[in-house]
């Protein structure tokens, strides 16, 4: 971190080993598929069937409210690197300009409820005008340190069609580069919870502070072409071997580089 607070936007960062950190771990493509199944399956209802839930349109994402330190140049990197993990285009369309953005990042100074009162025309486009769907499919993203996010999803038949991440706008250009890591992941679609595994922002209470390997493998499996929206778990999990295998084996994680949160 510099003395101006500024995140470096190398989305390269330091090379590490996809292969090796999961042979370290012994994670099979068959362990992996069990992983991927906890994160990228979900449903909104009790025992109801879990399906596969991911954008179809491009993501646009836009900053709105007060922004902390940097703001607009971690969620740059955060796009990128989503973009590049995926191959589904991530834009960051900057601060002032929310109109055409269907993915807000809210910085709040109040509660939640500021939300519906103080920013509804500036969120509306990302979730029509009826206010209780905006909050219908909410999950809260918490981690206890450096501070919580929540996380407002609307879905169109198991497709992404808007979302809203409220963040605290007291946080430090770090610890918002830290919260809006899981945050934006979830935010693609990996709505599941994630019980085990270190190396990957999405296990609850973890210590890492940016996007791993792992998590790069996690989202460029939801997004092959070979599974789509609404998919269920029966059909996911016939095809889920081959395409980890495939993208374990395409060069892609092999000697990846990650991208990196310390300062310039």
């Amino acid at each position: 971190m510099s003395s101006d607070g500024r995140i470096s936007q190398n989305v390269r960062g330091t090379p590490e080993s996809f292969s090796a950190l999961i042979d370290s771990h012994s994670v099979s493509n068959e362990a992996f598929s069990a992983l991927y199944r906890e994160v990228g399956l979900w449903s909104a209802v009790p025992d109801q069937s879990r399906r596969i839930h991911r954008w179809q349109d491009p993501v646009r994402i836009a900053l709105i409210g007060t922004l902390p330190p940097s703001a607009e140049e971690v969620v740059s990197v955060h796009a990128a690197f989503l973009s590049a993990a995926t191959g589904h285009t991530v834009d960051a369309t900057g601060a002032s300009n929310a109109a055409g953005a269907n993915l807000g990042v809210l910085c709040l100074d109040n509660p939640i409820k500021d939300i519906t009162e103080n920013y509804w025309d500036n969120i509306s486009s990302m979730f029509g005008e009826d206010r209780r769907q905006a909050r219908r499919f909410a999950e809260g993203v918490a981690r206890s340190a450096p501070g919580s996010t929540e996380l407002h999803i609307r879905l169109d038949r198991r497709v992404v069609a808007g979302c809203l991440v409220a963040v605290p706008a007291s946080l430090g250009a770090l610890e918002f580069y830290a919260v809006l890591a899981p945050a934006l992941m979830r935010a693609m679609g990996l709505l599941g919870s994630l019980s085990s595994f270190a190396h990957s922002v999405l296990l609850a209470g973890g210590m890492r502070l940016e996007p791993s390997p792992l998590d790069r493998l996690l989202l460029a499996v939801h997004y092959d072409q070979r599974l789509a929206p609404g998919m269920e778990e029966r059909a996911v999990t016939a095809a889920l071997e081959a395409i980890v295998a495939d993208r374990r084996s395409w060069g892609g994680f092999d000697g990846l580089t990650t991208f990196s949160a310390r300062g310039s």
